[in-house]
């Protein structure tokens, strides 16, 4: 119901705490303002402490012929009338609205109705200030938030009258990838936004740089890949975003997800200076400083603190003092880079496994600059070597790479990758994974399932990282079928719902 359905006068909003009977009640009026409050002779240290008669006998003039909004009204109701009874008053004729019940309509996927989970997930603030659940249980503050929610409930409800074929910037500027430049519109969302940048901070304060999952959930049309685009505008510098379009071999999931990432790596950052440094650069150098950094701590050398002052100011700087390329000075800089990574990888983790010989690969990937006039296309090549695949004898032995045996585990290779990736990121930034336009999965039942798996091993494996999942409503609905509980339980931790636009924002 709009608010336009009533007279504001007739409307209040209610919360009662008490087993059986009342023990406090807190009534505000639909502009928020305090209309009573009180609590029970057993509520000791509080004002308006009265007892049970003389709260029953104010009540009866304040709820006659009224509209009164609570949280599970069949709870607040059974309060009130169990009071009534009690001091042998009949309770007043009145009408109630449920905002659980009008929220379990427009939000039928929630996985919770309760006011605390309903008030963050909707970014609800009350004086400025979001739910807090050290103040909750307090009728006050509870109902003040119910008056939030049904506020947004009732929003939602008069904009789903509206027609579809409202003009929508963001269902007519279509985004295929976070990547691309199209309009977008940063006072709509903004919260949502907030919201991620806060998940990437608490990931970067966590001692043990554990991986967070989201879902970002929103009919078609809603600004979901919008949204991942404008984390890219403003996060590339910083973060590296790594985006994942759907599967479809149910026996190489983790190939295909970190062939995309590999995409995503070689991506190009536009910078200061009309200059442009891939993913891969960026995520080398900064880790690269802060090992320079690590390793200083532990020898005194006048060589290496000269290198970590230049590359303090500005970690970029590395591929402007490392020489001109095919120099034999070029050359031993890029091995000392090689020989001072690899050193911190085998003492902070291990020198076997695949993990050591793709982190020679993403430095020499970062060693060669792009050939616009011509020539070998040594990013290309290596970026296929990366992924598993077998290059030219003449052109490996130029690289200074082996090609990989036949025998390997493309699957196990792609998530050590990735468990790499994430480690190396430990000394950079978290990185941003997300996986978009997913909806087809639903109609392979195997595919999703592995999907899943996927996604829990990364999740287990991978630190460091934000994973966020895009889809539609029905579908994270049906998905949740499939998946494992810790896979949902993990993605579920963050929740974030687009709701389309409002029609005076349109």
């Amino acid at each position: 119901m709009s608010k336009a359905n009533f007279n504001v006068n007739d409307i209040i909003v209610i919360d009662t705490e008490g087993a059986h009977h009342l023990t406090e009640i807190a009534i505000i009026n639909f502009r928020g303002d305090l209309v009573y409050e009180g609590f029970t002779e057993n509520k000791l240290g509080r004002l308006h402490n009265k007892s049970l008669e003389l709260i029953i006998n104010d009540l009866e003039s304040i709820l006659e012929n009224k509209t009164i909004i609570c949280h599970s009204a069949q709870y607040d109701a059974r309060i009130l009338r169990n009071s009534f009874n009690k001091c042998g008053k009949k309770f007043p004729q009145a009408h109630f609205i449920c905002t659980l019940e009008l929220a379990k309509k427009i939000y039928p996927y929630f996985p919770s109705y309760s006011l605390e989970y309903l008030a963050k997930k909707l970014f609800l603030k009350v004086k400025n200030q979001y739910f807090n659940k050290f103040s909750a249980h307090k009728a006050r503050y509870d109902a003040e938030f119910t008056l939030q929610l049904y506020y947004h409930l009732s929003s939602m409800s008069e904009q789903s009258k509206f027609k579809q074929s409202q003009e929508n910037p963001f269902s007519s500027n279509r985004v295929d990838n976070p990547f691309q430049n199209h309009l977008d519109l940063s006072n709509i969302y903004h919260e949502e936004f907030d919201y991620l940048c806060s998940i990437l901070d608490e990931i970067k304060k966590d001692p043990n740089k554990q991986s967070r999952g989201g879902v970002i959930i929103g009919e078609a049309g809603s600004g979901k890949t919008h949204l991942i685009m404008r984390m890219a505008k403003a996060k590339l510098k910083t973060n590296r975003l790594l985006y994942i379009r759907h599967p479809n071999n149910p026996e190489a999931i983790n190939h295909h997800i970190y062939s995309r990432i590999l995409e995503s790596f070689a991506h190009k950052v536009s910078l200061e200076k009309n200059t442009q440094r891939t993913q891969f650069d960026l995520l080398l150098a900064k880790s690269f400083t802060k090992i320079l950094q690590l390793k200083a701590s532990q020898e005194n050398s006048i060589k290496l603190n000269k290198i970590i002052k230049t590359l303090e100011k500005d970690s970029l700087s590395l591929f402007e003092i490392l020489g001109a390329e095919g120099t034999d000075a070029y050359r031993k800089n890029w091995e000392f880079i090689e020989t001072r990574i690899t050193q911190w990888w085998e003492k902070e983790y291990s020198s076997g496994g695949y993990a050591p010989t793709i982190l020679k690969g993403i430095i020499k990937f970062c060693m060669y600059k792009d050939n616009p006039t011509g020539g070998i296309k040594y990013k290309d090549l290596i970026r296929r070597w990366l992924a598993g695949s077998e290059l030219e004898k003449d052109i490996i032995e130029k690289i200074g790479l082996n090609n990989w045996s036949e025998n390997i585990s493309k699957e196990e290779f792609a998530l050590e990758a990735m468990r790499l990736f994430g480690q190396l990121s430990t000394l950079d930034e978290p990185l941003i994974i997300v996986f978009d336009q997913l909806e087809s999965l639903i109609n392979n039942p195997v595919l999703l399932i592995n999907f899943g798996s996927a996604l829990r091993e990364i999740l287990t494996h991978v630190p460091n990282s934000l994973i966020i999942v895009n889809l539609f409503p029905d579908r994270w609905q049906k998905f949740q079928e499939y998946f494992d509980d810790s896979t949902t339980d993990r993605l579920s931790q963050h929740l974030i719902t687009l709701k389309r636009p409002s029609n005076q924002d349109l």
